[in-house]
């Protein structure tokens, strides 16, 4: 199984990942915010921690991509299209790399966005499961989740 997670940097020298068998991709570079760190860790740790991991077997593929409290480096601010550092960016290179499963750790609000609509759909029709957040903040964020879009799953900590 390949599990793809679209986050931030994860820090694979955290014992909690010890034996597990992460690839970290980071397709446009960036300064990652101390808490966008501590994020992508723990997801990854739920993901694949030999210990404590909902699939301790599976290999991980982490595209490290920036979020909103992160510094882009002038080369992913000037990428003309606005793709390199995306999501729907992210989501075609891990379906690219066989990902099976793809987590991601982001919203989106604008539904009109081609490239990923095209994302999406791409990755119902190769059986491709795309599992995103539906809020954290105690509020109706459904509007901004990835579990807006027919055929993906979204989940929520409470």
């Amino acid at each position: 199984m390949t599990i793809a997670m679209i986050d931030g940097p994860v820090d694979t020298s955290a014992p909690e990942l010890a034996g597990a068998n992460i690839t970290v991709k980071t397709p446009c570079e960036y300064e990652a915010a101390k808490s966008t760190k501590t994020h992508a860790t723990a997801v990854a740790s739920v993901l694949v921690s030999k210990n404590y991991g909902v699939a301790p077997d599976a290999t991980l593929i982490a595209y490290s991509t920036a979020s909103v409290d992160d510094k882009e480096s002038e080369a992913c601010k000037k990428d003309s299209f606005g793709i390199k550092g995306s999501a729907f960016a992210a989501i075609e290179m891990a379906m690219n790399d066989g990902a099976q499963i793809i987590s991601i750790s982001r919203s989106e609000k604008d539904h009109d966005v081609e490239f990923l609509n095209w994302a999406i759909t791409r990755a119902m029709a190769r059986g491709v499961i795309i599992v995103g957040p539906m809020g954290n903040d105690a509020r109706d964020e459904n509007d901004a989740s990835y579990g807006w879009w027919s055929g993906t799953v979204g989940v929520s900590a409470i």
